[in-house]
């Protein structure tokens, strides 16, 4: 059951889903609301024998050359014939509604299934492949590739570990997580909490 701070925050903010006059609606049963401020994790939660993770990294291995920055050599190519991808690295795409970041995101997926790779593609916006296969179409991507190597996802529920390997065999080279604030509802996450807690790091 919701404690009062839950009650609360669910007729403040969801009024739909609580009314006014105190009727719960269908809501997870174990679901609590955010907290009003952000809190440290408590150190008792992290063991003396790890890493602080605050440590100074020892920069020798870089000065002399010994670790290798890696080249963007994933997805679409720029009119000077680089990539825009580098591989191992996470990429975020942020704009606009209607400013091309999903159009992008194909673009990168389409000359990553030419060159015969597999993609995951998890869409958390729309509940079927149907506008992202008719769009790399139009990309002239090989409905034969399209259908031997991308694995398409659409979930509605948060994700589990073991969920997880069968998208990862064989090992895809890009994976596109579009609909990031829909992801992070499937999850719980607070969207609002999480724009003001880094507006508020930012600013100190």
């Amino acid at each position: 059951m919701l404690t009062e701070h839950g009650k609360q925050y669910m007729r403040e903010h969801h009024p739909d889903r609580y009314g006014i006059d105190g009727a719960e609606a269908a809501i997870e049963p174990d679901w609590q609301p955010p907290p009003d401020e952000w809190k440290p994790p408590d150190d008792d939660q992290v063991g003396d024998d790890e890493p602080t993770t605050w440590e100074p990294f020892n920069l020798t291995p870089w000065m002399n050359g010994e670790i290798n920055q890696p080249e963007p050599s994933l997805g679409a190519r720029r009119s000077d014939g680089g990539c825009l991808l580098y591989p191992g690295r996470e990429h975020a795409v942020l704009g606009e509604t209607e400013s091309g970041k999903t159009w992008l995101a194909l673009g990168c997926v389409a000359a990553e299934l030419t060159a015969n790779n597999h993609v995951v593609y998890i869409h958390y916006e729309e509940g079927d492949p149907g506008s992202t296969l008719e769009r790399l179409r139009l990309l002239d991507v090989d409905p034969a590739v399209i259908t031997r190597r991308l694995r398409f996802v659409a979930p509605s529920r948060a994700v589990r570990t073991e969920w997880i390997a069968p998208l990862l065999q064989p090992a895809p080279t890009v994976v596109v997580h579009d609909g990031v604030n829909e992801a992070m509802s499937l999850i719980g996450a607070d969207i609002m909490a999480a724009d003001l807690l880094k507006a508020e790091m930012k600013g100190r």
